[in-house]
């Protein structure tokens, strides 16, 4: 829904700046963390780049609170996302988040863009005992909204997510980004560019 790459690097920038760190180097994409990546596992590789101690719980703890303040300050919806919300509105077609962001930060983003209205549930990193890859977040949202998963559209961004969305049994539609465009969806059950190519047509073809 939204650039959140673009978000968690900002976020992470934040909290290098309290240890020092300012003005870290950014990759190809512009943003300073592994794309894929926890942000446990993103932080032991920011500190050993970049040569700071602290306690990666604390780090992580305080990149949340960061992430939350950077979302305060605005978000902008992906190119799509509205017109392809009103048109599964209009077919009375069901939609839920499954994300492994805490509840609280789906909730903002929701909010920022105006759009909680049009999802029927969240299900969120605390609603599940095991993340993405594992098919758990996707089989909580399907039945969340009362449906078997086989009747179900997954729209990811992320190689993980897609592993999950398959994993549980669901039709998968990728739409790459900047940062996962060289990550392998071959499998998906559609690739789109943007989420402006998408519409309730478009998905139902997917089950005929």
């Amino acid at each position: 829904m939204v650039d959140t790459e673009l978000l968690q690097s900002q976020a992470f920038e934040s909290v290098m700046a309290e240890y020092g760190v300012i003005n870290p180097e950014k990759n190809e994409h512009g943003t300073i963390h592994v794309s894929g990546a926890t942000t446990p596992e993103t932080w032991e590789i920011l500190k050993k780049r970049y040569g700071f101690e602290a306690d990666t719980s604390e780090l992580t703890s305080k990149k949340r609170a960061a992430v939350m303040t950077v979302i305060e300050g605005g978000v902008d919806a992906l190119p799509g996302l509205y017109a392809l919300l009103e048109d599964l509105k209009a077919h009375d077609i069901k939609i839920a988040v499954g994300s492994s962001a805490q509840r609280e930060r789906i909730e903002i983003v929701l909010d920022k863009l105006g759009i909680r209205e049009y999802f029927s549930a969240i299900v969120s990193a605390a609603d599940v005992t095991h993340g993405k890859p594992h098919p758990e977040v996707y089989l909580k949202a399907a039945a969340a909204v009362g449906a078997d998963p086989s009747d179900c559209v997954v729209i990811e961004d992320a190689y993980t997510g897609a592993q999950a969305a398959m994993a549980a049994g669901a039709k998968l539609v990728a739409v790459p980004h900047q940062y996962t465009k060289n990550m392998d969806f071959s499998e998906a059950d559609l690739i789109v560019e943007s989420l402006a190519e998408l519409d309730y047509s478009k998905l139902s073809e997917l089950f005929t």
